[in-house]
């Protein structure tokens, strides 16, 4: 090999040993190096656009048809704003959380409380949120909440027997107490109609002023129906409602039929949300099956 290609070769080989080092430097001590910073030391000085997402999580309350949502604001690193995504969750067993879109831009970084709103289109929904702190740069961290159930919907119906009422009939002392997922206002009516035999196939309409037919008289609190009634024809009997919270009470003064079996209940639109105005929901999915008996 001539001097001068003897040379060359050593240059390149010492170049390359110069890169080589330069580039694992950077490896480990540079790029992978900040990244631990970011991810690690998310509140030291080299943590650059780092952002962290909001904590203490609330379990979100319905409201109307929205809900209400609080929590703590992310802190860590330059958190500069806050935004609410939501998405509708369906109506199944469970929520059914899809893509999410931007539902509101919080008010400031600091913002720890929010309503929702909603439409009548969303009643008995499942709804899925979720928190997003922002930054001045590209940096985003998200918090998710639990999904809810959305508008007002009747989660339990439960029939009693009065302490001095005749077992399997409904009389005076018997109540039937119907719960919903939200405070509801004031209610109306004062009666029970009871329908048996071929004018209703066990049916109660609850606050049914004309007791005329279970298929089309109105009613102000809700419908049962699936019963096995005894006599025939229908019976308007007096009864005591009211509403305290979030549930409904009625309790029955006059002596009735015979009543037994398993029953639907579906709520009257006439009952409303206290907050948000929602109108209790009657889909299929807002049904409930009563329990206890008269």
């Amino acid at each position: 090999m001539s001097p001068t290609a003897l040379r060359r070769a050593v240059g390149l080989s010492a170049l390359l040993i110069v890169l080589s080092l330069a580039l694992g430097y950077v490896h480990v001590g540079g790029t992978f190096a900040i990244w631990d910073g970011e991810t690690t030391n998310a509140g030291s000085a080299f943590a650059a656009g780092w952002v962290g997402p909001a904590t203490s999580i609330g379990t979100p309350a319905p409201s109307g048809y929205g809900a209400s949502l609080t929590w703590t604001p992310g802190t860590d690193g330059p958190v500069t704003g806050q935004e609410l995504d939501s998405v509708d969750g369906g109506t199944g067993a469970s929520a059914s959380c899809g893509t999410y879109g931007l539902a509101a831009t919080m008010s400031s970084a600091t913002t720890s409380s929010y309503t929702a709103s909603g439409t009548s289109a969303a009643n008995g929904h499942w709804w899925c949120y979720r928190l997003v702190s922002t930054s001045a740069t590209a940096w985003t961290a998200s918090a998710t909440f639990a999904p809810v159930r959305v508008g007002l919907i009747p989660t339990a119906v439960a029939f009693a027997n009065g302490a001095t009422a005749t077992s399997g009939t409904i009389d005076a002392g018997d109540t039937i107490t119907i719960a919903f997922n939200q405070n509801v206002t004031t209610v109306s009516g004062s009666n029970v109609c009871v329908f048996s035999g071929a004018s209703g196939a066990g049916a109660i309409l609850i606050g049914d002023t004309t007791c005329s037919s279970a298929a089309t008289d109105a009613y102000t609190i809700g419908r049962l129906t699936g019963l096995t009634i005894g006599g025939s024809g229908s019976q308007s009997l007096t009864a005591t409602i009211s509403a305290a919270g979030t549930q409904v009470s009625v309790a029955v003064t006059q002596t009735g039929p015979t009543v037994s079996g398993t029953s639907t209940f579906t709520a009257s639109t006439g009952i409303t949300s206290s907050t948000g105005s929602a109108a209790a929901c009657t889909a299929a999915n807002c049904l409930v099956t009563a329990t206890g008996g008269f």
